[in-house]
């Protein structure tokens, strides 16, 4: 008989007294925001919810479990808003436990790290992302981060450092693969 992992509730203990009656929502949000689905206009549609906007302000405002993300330069705040999970432990949590607790109870250990292999280094390429915006922004040499994409979001600088003061830019990209980490 295949045991639980005691980590399976873990994320949702931690929330679902927070959010109370409502915890469907958000858990549904969070886990499309943790797969990439991260504009209003998308989490709306996938969940059928013509107004998000309240449950969206409360994760970030009352929650503070996710932050808005803005192409750098944009002129419109409201314009090319996207959406991520700040805290890396409930990103990981609502992308890769949550969504499939029930191949875990089911005891299908290998297909879940098929899953894991298959979507890793996408993952693992946005977490890296953040650790180097907050490394960027802790070492107080750049007045603006940000990132840059196309209209289709198709095309993308992963991290742009700007140093209004000093007059310079600097552009960086990286993608890891699974053998690198």
């Amino acid at each position: 008989m295949n045991e639980i992992p005691i980590f399976l509730p873990e994320g949702k203990n931690m929330l679902i007294d927070e959010f109370g009656k409502d915890y469907g929502i958000y858990f549904s949000i969070l886990t499309l925001i943790s797969q990439g689905r991260n504009t209003r206009s998308e989490l709306e549609s996938i969940l059928n919810i013509k107004e998000l906007s309240g449950y969206l302000k409360n994760l970030s405002e009352e929650y503070g479990l996710i932050s808005k993300m803005q192409p750098i330069y944009e002129k419109s705040t409201n314009k090319n808003v996207h959406y991520t999970i700040d805290d890396q432990f409930l990103k990981f949590w609502f992308r890769f436990v949550y969504k499939y607790t029930h191949i875990i109870e089911a005891g299908s250990n290998e297909k879940l790290r098929t899953i894991a292999e298959r979507d890793f280094t996408t993952f693992s390429g946005k977490s890296h992302e953040s650790y180097f915006n907050e490394v960027l922004k802790e070492s107080g040499q750049y007045t603006r981060l940000g990132y840059r994409h196309d209209r289709k979001g198709e095309n993308e600088i992963d991290i742009i450092a700007e140093d209004e003061i000093d007059n310079k830019i600097e552009f960086i990209e990286g993608q890891a693969t699974s053998e690198e980490l």
